[in-house]
């Protein structure tokens, strides 16, 4: 039997995830700090089948760590309400420490925990198509992988709890590294008075394309780009490696000075 499935946070990424699960035939009940996108999702798919209470596995998908922290740990701990045997996946990016604070909270309460971070945007989410980096138990990812199976294309078991937040921490080092590459190759062509959508288009075609590069080719080549405007998106995930790396003694110039021009006035 398919397990009863709760799903906790319908955003950009959390709504089509949900509807995902659905349409695979999931009995899903979803909870959302807005009522509106509650409202919207189960007139869309039907309503919730069941109380959030009763799910064998809950996935959570929310908007930062302080957002995770507040669920999870907060006056209303959502995790009193969990029953034991219960299996939380969580798709937030959020740092390592907390992960572990999370799993040894819900190892307590006799419940399972995996942090399982997501690569491949709303549109990965929308195609079933994300990348997932996992950290837990290999038999509680496991039990869930046919869920996650739903909306992502590789689930990949990193390691202990926080392993999967870790090896998301690094996805966002590398994104930080090529996009900021490719503002600098863009301020390359328009200095020297070169179209910078023409630019953009030949190395698409070559060793330098990249998911960055078709992702924001449009951005990079209008006349009033703007780094710190652009991709102010991972500004937040930025701050969380930084913070990683001088806790675990990591070297990370590129964050620093990627951060460090995402957070100039």
């Amino acid at each position: 039997m398919m397990p009863a499935i709760g799903f906790v946070g319908l955003g950009a990424m959390g709504y089509p995830m949900a509807g995902r699960l659905a349409r695979a035939g999931y009995a899903v009940a979803v909870s959302d700090l807005d009522p509106a996108r509650v409202a919207r999702w189960r007139a869309e798919f039907a309503g919730a089948a069941h109380d959030l209470a009763q799910a064998a596995i809950v996935v959570t998908c929310v908007t930062n760590d302080s957002a995770l922290h507040e669920l999870m740990l907060g006056p209303e701990s959502f995790l009193d309400s969990v029953r034991p045997g219960t299996l939380l996946v969580d798709h937030t990016t959020i740092p390592p420490v907390l992960a572990r604070e999370l799993a040894s909270a819900a190892a307590a309460r006799g419940v399972g925990f995996v942090d399982a971070p997501t690569s491949g945007g709303v549109d990965g989410a929308a195609a079933g198509a994300l990348a997932i980096m996992a950290g837990g138990e290999a038999a509680d990812l496991e039990r869930a992988r046919p869920v996650l199976a739903c909306y992502a294309a590789q689930i990949v078991h990193i390691g202990p709890v926080g392993s999967g937040a870790l090896a998301k921490l690094a996805n966002q080092i590398a994104i930080a590294g090529t996009v900021r590459a490719l503002a600098e190759a863009v301020a390359l062509a328009r200095a020297g008075g070169v179209d910078p959508a023409a630019v953009l288009a030949a190395l698409s075609g070559g060793t330098a394309a990249s998911a960055q590069l078709a992702r924001t080719r449009e951005a990079l080549a209008r006349a009033d780009f703007d780094f710190a405007r652009t991709f102010a998106w991972l500004r937040k995930d930025l701050r969380l490696a930084a913070d990683e790396g001088r806790r675990s003694g990591a070297p990370l110039p590129l964050v620093e000075e990627v951060l460090a021009q995402l957070e100039r006035p």
